[in-house]
């Protein structure tokens, strides 16, 4: 367990308490980072409870989001939904032919692992993060030492492999990405209850 200030204040939430560590939400969305957006939708369907610490929004992982819950820190998203699903005993997808959820997992690891770095990229490369400084309204300073993260970013992409295509290339990447879920998801989405496992 790392040490950190604001740990007592965590624990005074009580017991089975999700404390969500994340970054501040913008002015017209709730966060940056769609995997604290995924989060948040899993606690809301699984009514899991949870407060929002914006403290500490770097985990042991050194990544975004993470949480605490009975004293405990966990890390990534897909790690965090599934010590969850134990904990609380949570089987949505009992029911579910295995086909379909291998097909699920698929897309959801396209999305996160793939369509996500053509996001990155428009955000922090292409859009040269003009759009990030529409959401949130921050003074000059704090704009300039967000700037410095860019370079750092586009070198990730570089080296994560995104950054080596053409805008181009990346758009046409995410067009098929999102045209695959589509005619996985189909109009029956329309019908069908959440499934908050995926």
């Amino acid at each position: 367990m790392r040490k950190c200030p604001n740990r007592a204040v965590w624990e005074s939430q009580g017991p089975n308490v999700v404390v969500h560590h994340t970054i501040l939400p913008g002015e017209v969305c709730p966060s940056l980072t769609p995997f604290a957006v995924k989060l948040e939708s899993f606690f809301r369907l699984a009514k899991i409870d949870y407060k929002n610490d914006y403290e500490e929004p770097m985990g042991p992982k050194n990544k975004v989001p993470w949480i605490t819950i009975n004293g405990e820190d966990i890390s990534d998203s897909e790690i965090i939904i599934d010590r969850l699903q134990q904990m609380f005993n949570i089987h949505p997808d009992a029911s579910v032919p295995l086909e379909e959820n291998a097909v699920a997992t698929a897309m959801r690891i396209m999305m996160e692992e793939h369509f996500y770095w053509g996001l990155v990229s428009w955000r922090y490369d292409e859009d040269a993060m003009n759009g990030l400084f529409k959401v949130f309204k921050l003074p000059l300073l704090q704009r300039h030492l967000i700037k410095s993260y860019r370079g750092r970013v586009q070198r990730m992409l570089y080296n994560q492999g995104t950054g080596r295509h053409s805008f181009e290339e990346v758009h046409s990447f995410m067009k098929k990405d999102l045209e695959a879920l589509s005619v996985y998801i189909g109009k029956p989405l329309l019908d069908l209850r959440p499934n908050y496992r995926y």
